[in-house]
Order: C-alpha cells, then structure tokens, then sequence
C-alpha cells in the first residue's frame, strides 16, 4: 500500500482544508469486508504481481462513477453534470473556474486485514466465467493474482450540507450494492458487505422499490418502467 496516499492526515492540516474549502464537514465510518475474492495486481498487463492493498484513490474514482451514475440524469446537458461534479469530487482547474480544484470528499483507509496472496492455479479449474484470466496458456504467464477476502475501515469526510452528504451516502450504497474492489466486479468479484449498521447501508430487501428508497432515486424502477 502507498504511505504517502494512505497516510493520516494531520489533525492541522485537515482544519486548514476545512477552512480553505469554507464548507462544515462531516465524516462517515464504514467498516467493510470482500466477499469473494479480489482480482488486481500491478502495473504490468497479464503479470502475476501482487495486489498493493487497499488505495483510497481507487475507491474514490469507483464513488465518482456512481455519482455519475445516479444524478446524470437530473442535468439538461454535460457542461450542468461537469459543474455539479467539480463542485463535489473535484477537477482540473479552468480559466472560467468551472471546476473548484481539490474533491471536497476525503478517503481514508484504515485496519486493514485478512486478503492473503493466493496462487492462481488453485482456481483454474472453478469458476471460469470469473477467473479465466488467471489460467496459464502458451503465449501469456496468466493474470494478477487474487487475493482472498480482506476487511478494512473506510473514513470519508463530505460536507455537511444535507444535498451533498446525502450524494455522497448514495454513491457509497451503489459502490457497495452494484461495485466492489479491484478488476472484474461485474463478474462478480471484490464484493463487498457491510459489517457493522448495516441497515443503513443496504436495503431491508433486495427489491427495486427498496433499493431505490435506499438511495433516494428512482434507479431501478425507473428502468423497468
């Protein structure tokens, strides 16, 4: 895992961001866990590197795509969407000042534990709509290595604003209901639960109605209608 972008924030450091930004803030606690395994490695292609932990900037980049996901639909053209998601997860900085600079969601990762290296052949023959890159062939040394389930702690510091925090609590509920971490999650891997207030985090069933209760849009029952 990367120190320098996992590290604690100092306690001044984070009052001055909070000053810079002029927002209240407000952080959330999760404690979460993989359920299946997590597929990913390193930098090279089909090379079997070792996962590098669990990266807080990853996770960020998976919350802006949820974002994305479920308030697109509420703006009449791209230029409305790219303002309202400068605003909150940040962008490169424009003449205009469209985009605010700095996200103004913070990550954390903390207490890492469990994910043990596993060897890939061990799945090469299970599973082969989810793992086949993992197997060996002639012309390629077989894909990242998984690792097995592994529990973590994520803090994410949002602005208070009922608007904003309430965006963010629905990127976070689709990330963990619809996501996961690593390669591969539509196959199914890096799944994620929530071990503790789970109830707050996931729906009382797993129908469309309440999941879209849940976060607060009509996702999917817009969709079937």
């Amino acid at each position: 895992m990367s120190a320098a972008l996992d590290a604690p924030v100092p306690e001044d450091l984070r009052q001055l961001r909070r000053r810079s930004r002029g927002h209240a803030c407000e952080t959330l606690r999760l404690e979460l866990a993989t359920v299946t395994p997590v597929f990913g490695g390193g930098v090279t292609p089909s090379d079997r590197q070792l996962l590098d932990g669990v990266r807080a900037a990853g996770i960020r980049g998976q919350l802006r795509f949820w974002w994305r996901a479920l308030y697109a639909p509420n703006f009449a053209d791209s230029e409305a969407l790219y303002r309202a998601e400068a605003e909150l997860w940040g962008g490169a900085t424009r003449t205009d000042n469209l985009a605010i600079g700095r996200s103004q969601v913070e990550l954390r990762i903390e207490q890492i534990a469990g994910g043990e290296h596993v060897s890939p052949e061990r799945y090469e023959s299970c599973a082969s709509y989810a793992l086949f890159p993992l197997t060996m062939s002639r012309d390629r040394r077989g894909a990242a290595a998984l690792r097995s389930p592994l529990t973590f702690t994520l803090r994410v510091r949002c602005p208070a604003a009922d608007r904003q925090q309430a965006e963010v609590k629905a990127s976070l509920r689709a990330w963990i209901l619809f996501g996961g971490y690593g390669g591969r999650t539509r196959r199914g891997l890096g799944s994620l639960s929530v071990r503790s207030d789970a109830s707050a985090w996931l729906p009382s069933s797993p129908s469309p109605d309440a999941i879209d209760r849940l976060l607060g849009v009509e996702l999917l029952s817009r969709r079937d209608a």
